[in-house]
């Protein structure tokens, strides 16, 4: 029996069988690569996302941290997003995305947040997703939503329209008084309306809407000559 050898020539492998020559077919080398990943499951979806408070600018959003693996753990951040249109994976980019949001908190604890710089009188649409730290993102949370209110009132009435003028001089003994209040908001509260004369609450006509009341008080006598004569007009407006 002869012997089998073999050996390396180049990289080629050459076999001597029975005195014939054989070269073997040599591969391209197959080479690859993969990436260990500890974490492969994203933090469960947020189901409770809700609106706790909101003014003409501002809503104020809670919702439960539901954890780093599914519903257990600590996740590693969340991104909070609000539109005026219904929010959905598909629309979600375009969605206005918020700075700020809390450091995630251990599954299971209370989370909040204020979102400003909103519009008055506008509907909005938030939602949530979180994220652990191997990037992996949980599904789009529930979506609530809510109407902020309007610019609020701040603005107090006024008076206009005095006749006699203010500081006039040469005013008939006999003069009515009439004194305009108004307001620019939420309108004048009639029952705040509070008329003085020389320091003494006196009780006039008043006619015209919330938003210009006339004033128009009939004295029962004449006033004195040279009388200086002091009226003081008070009255809140309709704002809450």
């Amino acid at each position: 029996m002869r012997q089998i050898s073999s050996f390396i020539i180049t990289s080629l492998m050459v076999l001597c069988i029975a005195g014939n020559v054989y070269s073997a077919n040599q591969m391209t080398a197959d080479v690859y690569s993969f990436t260990i990943v500890d974490d492969l499951i994203a933090p469960l979806a947020v189901s409770d996302l809700a609106i706790s408070d909101s003014t003409h600018n501002s809503a104020t959003l809670s919702w439960t941290a539901p954890g780093d693996d599914g519903s257990t753990g600590t996740a590693t951040s969340y991104d909070l997003r609000y539109s005026t249109s219904v929010i959905n994976e598909g629309n979600w980019a375009s969605a206005t995305q918020v700075s700020g949001e809390p450091t995630p908190s251990i599954a299971g604890s209370n989370e909040s947040m204020t979102v400003n710089g909103l519009l008055a009188e506008t509907a909005y649409y938030f939602a949530i997703k979180t994220s652990d730290e191997e990037s992996n993102i949980s599904s789009i949370s529930n979506i609530p939503n809510v109407t902020t209110s309007a610019v609020p009132d701040t603005t107090p009435p006024y008076t206009t329209g005095h006749s006699p003028a203010k500081n006039a001089t040469g005013v008939a003994r006999d003069t009515d008084i009439v004194v305009h209040v108004l307001d620019d908001g939420a309108g004048v509260d009639i029952n705040t309306i509070i008329m003085k004369v020389n320091g003494t609450t006196v009780t006039p006509t008043i006619t015209g809407t919330s938003a210009d009341y006339t004033l128009t008080y009939a004295p029962p006598a004449d006033f004195d000559n040279e009388e200086v004569v002091n009226i003081s007009v008070e009255a809140s407006d309709l704002a809450i």
